[in-house]
């Protein structure tokens, strides 16, 4: 996979790898064996980033990407990009400068790595942007970090870091063919040239167009909380899904293909990260093409149209009991 997307100075794929699964909790069961061998294929393949946090297995993922890479070179090594600001549980808010600094030193030595090179902040938080913009100019001028990012900005907090003169790297937002969050953060970015990455562009395992309406999901993984992954609204997500992957076939490509390089035309998008808990998903990954022809986007583009209306007459028609009602 080519290195086309430029943040800073350093040069990546067009898809990083997303490591939250490799924490082993609220995704159901992962094998750190299985882990490590996804992220040195990953490595091996061309994927050369890996996205994470502390909050992603109260650290574990972290570690994993550490032992993974004990090994490898610097040289040789991906980029590694992580987080601050909710600690390692996700239970608060919070980035003082005294913090974030804590947080960094935790993430280097889970990482086991000298340097993280995209630093960003997971969620905003009650401090002054000029208090979290200091400590990570402190950690900058350390050669702790390469650089800062921001994830799932406000238009007024990504004015407010500018401010600061503390440079923005590169933003995250959740954005894929069927969510397209941080709309004017995204706007933002793009008039800024600051590169704006797409974290869960295939919608939690949705878009690889591989489930069927007998889909379930285990107690222990966070989807089957969610409305978009039980029930009504799962089921038009899945129709329209089925909808593009028949689009996707009748031009050559697979699913996974056709909505992964829809999402990196989107304006603003110039990275996605893409979860994969094994090599054989990783190498699928790297395998994929990343250029559909004009018209096949345009296709696309009309069915996520078209489910906006299904998605609204499904909450209009919805029964007592949550069911759809049979049409006569």
């Amino acid at each position: 996979m080519k290195q086309t997307v430029r943040i800073g100075n350093m040069w990546l794929s067009p898809v990083g790898l997303g490591c939250w699964s490799h924490g082993g909790q609220v995704w159901g069961p992962q094998d750190d064996r299985n882990s490590i061998d996804a992220i040195l294929t990953a490595s091996d393949s061309g994927i050369n980033w890996l996205d994470t946090a502390p909050a992603y297995g109260a650290g574990h993922s972290e570690s994993v990407i550490g032992k993974a890479l004990a090994a490898r070179s610097r040289a040789e090594r991906p980029y590694v990009f992580t987080k601050f600001g909710v600690g390692l549980h996700d239970v608060y808010r919070s980035a003082t400068c005294a913090e974030v600094i804590a947080e960094c030193e935790g993430s280097l030595r889970r990482l086991r790595l000298e340097r993280i090179d995209l630093y960003q902040l997971h969620w905003p938080v009650p401090q002054p942007v000029e208090e979290t913009a200091e400590a990570c100019e402190t950690l900058l001028r350390a050669g702790k970090i390469r650089g800062v990012g921001i994830c799932n900005p406000t238009v007024e907090q990504l004015e407010a870091w500018e401010a600061t003169g503390v440079p923005i790297s590169a933003a995250q937002s959740h954005v894929n063919l069927f969510v397209r969050s941080g709309g004017g953060s995204v706007a933002w970015c793009e008039r800024r040239s600051v590169p704006v990455l797409a974290y869960s562009a295939m919608y939690r395992g949705l878009l690889f167009g591989t489930w069927d309406a007998d889909k379930r999901f285990r107690p222990d993984d966070h989807r089957s909380q969610r409305p978009d992954f039980v029930g009504p609204r799962f089921h038009c997500l899945l129709a329209a899904v089925d909808r593009i992957r028949s689009l996707g076939e009748s031009d050559g490509f697979t699913c996974a293909e056709a909505c992964l390089a829809s999402v990196l035309k989107l304006p603003g998008i110039r990275g996605a990260i893409v979860g994969a808990r094994s090599a054989r998903q990783v190498q699928f990954l790297a395998n994929s093409r990343l250029l559909v022809p004009p018209e096949l986007q345009s296709r696309i583009e009309q069915v996520v149209m078209q489910l906006c209306l299904d998605l609204r007459t499904c909450e209009e028609e919805l029964a007592p009991d949550g069911s759809i009602p049979m049409r006569r």
